[in-house]
């Protein structure tokens, strides 16, 4: 084996006791590693023999210019030219080439530098537009870094120095802030003119609320720590609301009211226009929970056959709920004082459910297919109906001139199909969806 050149030292250089402040090595003298500087001038002067690609070197004393950088050729195009500074490139905390865009979280975002920080204290600084850097960080603006207040810039404190150690912003660098939850920023554009933009994660929550009174619900679920206007909430209750207001409690964040939003605003709510079937969309306005109500219940109800039971439809002032056939009412019909129900060649079934404002319901009958020039109506079941399969339904109206309703059995709801009048006995009809149970009227 070759015998190495030089002082050779079989053992580890150590000082004489373990409080003697002389280390083996100064960082500044070693060949490669992680050299400290003052300004960029001194690490552009290293020397050749101290160079090795992959190495680091932080500036911490040269304003604008404070960063951490790594020696990568990578970064010029290319360059090989270990003594070329153009390949030291600004360090952003990945493993080898410096090109990663994940960097270490930041406590907070601020604008003032807290009086007496500790070694390691980060903070995301100068994302206010038009507002003015406080504390140490004042200094640094007035050392050249004016032009980031829009965009913000990376500070931590180091005891060794007794000052912030900075790294400017590159594309695509992402981070997360310790005091905001299921949030991270994410800067876009250059150092000089981008921006930190702030994006939510786990924004749309699903959670289920219980309550024992149909007033004050509560939900108990993790990672949940405050109430916040960025978020979605999706919401099944597992309970009818039993009255005018309804309030809902998050992990004891403390008790809001519910208020139902329709086309006339924030109002009241009327009891069960909250039930266990629907998943409701909430959002939070900084004092209450705006309540969306699905399509067709509540006040914005869609056609009928069966009010299932827990479920409210209401028929506002100066409005009109037209059926034909049978209405069934197995939970809540809140017809307004000045609102109306008209069923055609049917009738109302009241099954265990209320009805208000009866007098208000219209019953009228057409000719049937046994009068000149009357009505005809025929209906049949299908159990299934299978997606994408085209059925042919022989109503021998003879007739092209019909109506086609269907109907989910199941849910008593009107719904979409697909029918084509094949001539005037005959339809084909089919649906974008498996449904258990249709039924199908024609009316001609």
């Amino acid at each position: 084996m070759a015998q190495n050149i030089g002082t050779l030292v079989g053992a580890a250089i150590r000082p004489i006791s373990d409080t003697m402040p002389i280390a083996s090595a100064f960082a500044f003298e070693i060949n490669g590693g992680h050299h400290q500087v003052e300004t960029l001038s001194e690490r552009d002067t290293i020397m050749s023999s101290r160079r090795q690609w992959g190495m680091l070197c932080t500036v911490y004393n040269d304003a604008s210019n404070n960063a951490t950088y790594q020696l990568t050729y990578e970064y010029n195009n290319g360059s090989t030219d270990i003594m070329d500074n153009a390949n030291w490139a600004v360090f952003a905390g990945s493993a080898g080439s410096g090109s990663g865009n994940w960097t270490e979280p930041v406590l907070s975002v601020t604008m003032s530098a807290p009086i007496s920080p500790f070694d390691g204290e980060r903070y995301l600084v100068g994302q206010s537009s038009g507002a003015s850097l406080s504390g140490s960080f004042a200094s640094l603006t007035n050392s050249g870094y004016t032009g980031y207040l829009v965009g913000g810039y990376i500070a931590e404190y180091n005891d060794n120095i007794s000052n912030w150690v900075t790294t400017l912003p590159s594309d695509g660098m992402t981070i997360r802030v310790n005091d905001q939850d299921n949030s991270f920023y994410r800067y876009e554009g250059t150092y000089s003119t981008g921006q930190w933009y702030k994006e939510r994660v786990n924004q749309v929550r699903h959670l289920s609320a219980s309550s024992v009174n149909g007033t004050d619900y509560t939900i108990t679920t993790g990672d949940f720590f405050t109430y916040s206007s960025e978020a979605v909430y999706l919401i099944q209750f597992g309970t009818s609301n039993s009255g005018s207001s309804a309030t809902l409690n998050i992990n004891g964040l403390g008790q809001k009211n519910l208020k139902k939003q329709n086309v006339s605003g924030l109002s009241d709510f009327t009891p069960n226009d909250i039930n266990s079937s629907n998943v409701y969309n909430l959002v939070y306005d900084g004092t209450l929970f705006r309540v969306n109500q699905p399509a067709g219940a509540g006040d914005d109800f869609t056609l009928k056959y069966r009010i299932v039971s827990d479920e409210r439809i209401a028929v506002p002032a100066y409005s009109e709920y037209l059926l034909y056939g049978d209405l069934e009412v197995n939970g809540i019909l809140d017809i307004s004082s000045t609102g109306k129900v008209v069923i055609i060649n049917g009738a109302l079934n009241v099954n265990g459910g209320t009805v208000s404002n009866s007098g208000n319901i219209q019953l009228v009958t057409f000719a049937t297919a046994s009068t000149a020039g009357g009505l005809q109506k025929y209906t049949e079941v299908l159990t299934p109906m299978t997606m994408g399969t085209t059925y042919s339904i022989a109503h021998n109206l003879n007739t092209t001139a019909t109506i086609i309703n269907t109907w989910d059995e199941t849910t008593g709801e009107l719904i979409i199909t697909d029918a084509v009048k094949t001539n005037s006995n005959n339809i084909d009809i089919s649906t974008t969806t498996t449904l258990s149970s249709v039924r199908i009227v024609v009316v001609g």
